[in-house]
Order: C-alpha cells, then sequence, then structure tokens
C-alpha cells in the first residue's frame, strides 16, 4: 500500500502543471451573418449583424462551455407560391443558446462544434410582429488565432424550426419542413481568467 501512496503523491505533484494552466474561457464576439429560411415554399433571405458570448472551461488545448447570442436580421422573401409578391422586406431578431466542445489545433487553428437548445426567431415589424419561430440546431466553426487575442471565425449553423407562436392570440402550434441554414463570419475575444 505504501509504493501505491508514493506513486499516487508522484502522479499528483506532476499534474500540478496541468492543473496550473486550465481556466475559466470567456470569449466575447461580434460578426455578420447571411442565410436562408426555408418553410415549404416559402423562401427567405437573412443577413444581419450577430454578437454573443461563449464562456466554458479550456485547459490543454480542450474547450468546453456553453454559448448564448443574439442576431438583428433584414429579411426578404425570395420564393414564394403564385401571388404572394417577391422582395417583401421585413426585421426578424434571432436567439441562440446551446453548448460547445472545441480543440484549439497547434498551427493557429481553433475548431468547434455546438449543439443549440433552443433557437428561436422573432418578427421584430409588419403585421406578425411578435411572432416567434423555435426549435434546435447545430452548428460547425473554425477559428484563425494568428492575432493577438483576436481570432477570426468561420460558421456554419443549420436548426430545425418545430413550433410556432402567434403573439395575438398566444397559440402554439408545430410545424415541419421549416430550417434555417446561417454562415457566419465574426471576430472573437478568447480569454482565460
Amino acid at each position: 500500500m505504501t509504493l501505491f501512496k508514493s506513486f499516487l503523491v508522484l502522479f499528483l505533484l506532476l499534474m500540478i502543471p496541468y492543473v496550473s494552466r486550465a481556466g475559466v474561457l470567456v470569449e466575447p464576439y461580434i460578426g455578420y451573418t447571411q442565410g436562408a429560411y426555408e418553410s415549404g415554399a416559402i423562401g427567405i433571405k437573412m443577413t444581419g449583424p450577430n454578437y454573443g458570448a461563449r464562456v466554458g472551461y479550456q485547459t490543454m488545448g480542450f474547450m468546453v462551455g456553453a454559448e448564448y447570442g443574439l442576431s438583428a436580421y433584414g429579411v426578404e422573401l425570395d420564393k414564394a407560391p403564385a401571388g404572394i409578391p417577391l422582395g417583401t422586406k421585413d426585421d426578424w431578431a434571432g436567439s441562440y443558446m446551446g453548448a460547445f466542445i472545441g480543440y484549439n489545433l497547434p498551427t493557429l487553428l481553433r475548431i468547434w462544434g455546438s449543439y443549440f437548445l433552443d433557437a428561436v426567431y422573432e418578427d421584430d415589424a409588419g403585421a406578425g410582429i411578435g411572432d416567434e419561430i423555435s426549435g434546435s440546431g447545430h452548428g460547425l466553426g473554425l477559428g484563425f488565432t494568428g492575432l493577438p487575442f483576436m481570432s477570426l471565425n468561420l460558421e456554419y449553423r443549420a436548426f430545425d424550426l418545430d413550433e410556432s407562436t402567434d403573439a395575438s392570440s398566444g397559440e402554439t402550434v408545430a410545424i415541419t419542413d421549416t430550417t434555417t441554414k446561417e454562415v457566419r463570419l465574426s471576430i472573437s475575444f478568447p480569454f482565460e481568467i
């Protein structure tokens, strides 16, 4: 038993440098999104700024944590059934909450994947003001960390939307075949506390 205790103490002493390098990751970001909303015969182009933060834990290159973000979209109808005028414009707000896991590669790159438990798009103007469409989704990101204290990021996100809430009646109904796909370009500032 004494030999085991000696090895355990030696192991713990050797691990101190690795534990001391682990830290809380805080990464605010700001960027621009271009995407598309599809629901049956309806297609909408979405563009606009986004911002948010990833907060988590980082050690030995690995990172894991939570993410929350907001977007402000200008949307334009670009595909519709006959009789609905194309080019109709509106404003939407988006919010996203999820978890991420990733790795900082030694080649000045970082990669991460996200799963979004909740994604909500809300109509900010027009006849449907306050109406919401919500669901969940996933994302994949790649960041270039060659600049001090900054990461240039490219991210792809896809969402399956399964609920629609009418603001005037408060009624929520299930929907099908409704998706959004987004490409985001952002600048983030990852640091450890």
